[in-house]
């Protein structure tokens, strides 16, 4: 019923709707003066100026085109959504830690460097674009870009966002369908799909995350690195657009947590894969941290046997006990891999999917 109500909501004609749109930053000028003090008396900002304002609720003011909030320094909170914004300009609003820009029609979102953002909401846009590298992995809790339109983006863009709570980076299965029937039919395609794809390997840092939403994207593995007390997580997908999903998509139907118990051979093998990577960085920076001239001098003076010791075999020269050690694990690692992939590669298709997976090979080039 949901599906349907949103599909009803996007596809309604505009022009049958009497709407009285006002341009943003007229808007703007008129009820917080460039020069002035804030002229709506809702009790809420009424005679601050620009920036003395910190709570901004513009929410369903018909709005529309270019915003452009640069004057509002000490914005905290701002909720702008379901308008018809094209462009949401916040370049110096660092002090900006929740922000709700959904339902627009924003082709362009312009973020403040060295932000606090805890909460974007900017799903049902235009985006094509993400500033990810303008966000703070330390303060990012939310983060929902659902219903974009996404270029060919690998999740490892948020491997960083350790203190990730909920993220969503969805499509709906209506704007998957008319993806769908535009190539199909030849049609121009519709601009509002996120092409998202990788493994779910990348969110293995992410062990904050209580909710994620990966459905009709082209995340096809890695599900024994998600976390295990995860409450919530959807990955539901049409199951003759993303075949390779099709795992992915009987975890989120079942109990996940079932899911997990039922495999806990593949969360057990990732869990190791971590560790051993994790060894083989401090190893690598051991290495870093004695340079090729001192690991020599180590080898050859035979008064530091005490360090020697410490870091390796004392038949073994330094550098051959480390590449030894690099070595075993890198075995260990990926007999691992190989065991946890073949469970994503034993996929049986029945004649109607396969024929739909290969008549449609042009999203594997996500």
């Amino acid at each position: 019923m949901l599906i349907l109500k949103n599909y009803l909501l996007n596809n309604l004609d505009k022009n049958n709707l009497i709407k009285n749109m006002v341009n943003a930053q007229e808007w703007l000028e008129q009820n917080y003066p460039q020069n002035g003090v804030c002229l709506i008396d809702d009790g809420t900002n009424q005679n601050e100026k620009r920036e003395e304002t910190t709570y901004l609720n513009l929410d369903g003011k018909q709005l529309e085109g270019v915003l452009n909030l640069t004057d509002f320094v000490n914005l905290d909170w701002l909720d702008c959504s379901e308008n018809e914004l094209t462009e949401l300009i916040l370049p110096n609003n660092k002090e900006l830690k929740t922000l709700y820009c959904n339902s627009n029609q924003l082709t362009i979102l312009t973020l403040p460097i060295d932000n606090q953002l805890e909460t974007i909401f900017v799903y049902n846009n235009l985006l094509t674009s993400f500033e990810y590298h303008k966000l703070n992995p330390q303060t990012l809790k939310e983060l929902n870009l659902s219903n974009n339109n996404l270029t060919k983006t690998d999740i490892e863009v948020f491997s960083d966002f350790i203190n990730l709570t909920d993220l969503d980076i969805s499509n709906d299965d209506y704007n998957v369908m008319d993806y769908v029937n535009c190539c199909l039919s030849s049609l121009p395609q519709k601009d509002k799909i996120n092409k998202f794809w990788g493994s779910l390997e990348s969110l293995k840092n992410c062990t904050k995350l209580e909710e994620l939403n990966i459905s009709n994207t082209n995340i096809n593995r890695g599900l024994e690195y998600l976390p295990t007390d995860l409450k919530k997580f959807s990955c539901f997908s049409i199951n003759w657009w993303i075949i390779k999903v099709k795992v992915l998509d009987e975890a989120s139907k079942k109990n996940f947590k079932k899911w997990q118990t039922d495999h806990s051979h593949l969360i057990n093998n990732a869990q190791i894969i971590t560790e051993l990577e994790q060894y083989e960085e401090v190893d690598q920076s051991i290495q870093q941290a004695f340079c090729p001239t001192v690991i020599k001098k180590i080898e050859e003076q035979e008064n530091n046997n005490l360090i020697i010791n410490t870091f390796c075999n004392p038949n073994q020269g330094f550098r051959l006990w480390l590449d030894e050690k690099t070595r075993q694990r890198s075995e260990i690692i990926e007999k691992l891999r190989t065991e946890n992939e073949r469970y994503y590669e034993n996929i049986e298709l029945n004649d109607d999917q396969s024929w739909y997976y290969r008549g449609m090979g042009y999203f594997k080039e996500w």
